[in-house]
């Protein structure tokens, strides 16, 4: 049986495809691959944000879109079927770049925080969709976070990768 490798995108709504890809590409550095127009209906304009060499996010400008009109709430757990992502950099050095970025932008309060086995920068994108940009947390003790119970350790190497993929052994 073949083994799923990663994501190939996620796929979201924008009202404005233009000032969403400035904030991705020019806020977050991600890389602009191409931008498209479907020659059917709905016609959308509609592009693809690298992440990285496998994973996009594959951006559809519906004109109009406003989730909070639609009744999709802003607090976690309200956001509808996606609440949020995350995107990973390799250290700490690269988290607090990009919280500089995110402050400077407004899409940010700054708070660079321990969320389980990452530290995590909170930002909302200019259509007020989340997101979070992480990277290991080394040294991440499961018993010893006094803000969530680790209810399950299921894979106990998890922490390691994540060590091994920012370089740090």
């Amino acid at each position: 049986m073949s083994q799923i490798r990663g994501f190939s995108h996620l796929a979201v709504n924008t009202a404005d495809l233009d000032r969403f890809r400035r904030f991705y590409c020019d806020v977050l550095g991600l890389a602009h691959l191409v931008t498209m127009k479907m020659e059917h209906p709905p016609h959308l304009r509609h592009a693809a944000i690298g992440v990285d060499d496998r994973c996009v996010l594959h951006v559809f400008e519906v004109p109009g879109y406003d989730p909070e009109a639609d009744g999709i709430g802003t607090d976690i757990g309200q956001r509808g079927r996606i609440d949020h992502f995350g995107l990973m950099v390799d250290d700490m050095a690269d988290l607090e770049a990009m919280r500089d970025r995110l402050v400077a932008s407004g899409a940010s309060d700054g708070e660079i925080r321990p969320l389980g086995p990452v530290w995590s920068i909170r930002f909302s994108d200019p259509d007020g969709l989340a997101g979070e940009v992480n990277c290991a947390l080394l040294g991440f003790d499961p018993g010893a976070d006094d803000r969530e119970t680790v209810e399950e350790m299921a894979s106990t190497d998890w922490i390691d990768r994540l060590a091994r993929r920012a370089g740090v052994s």
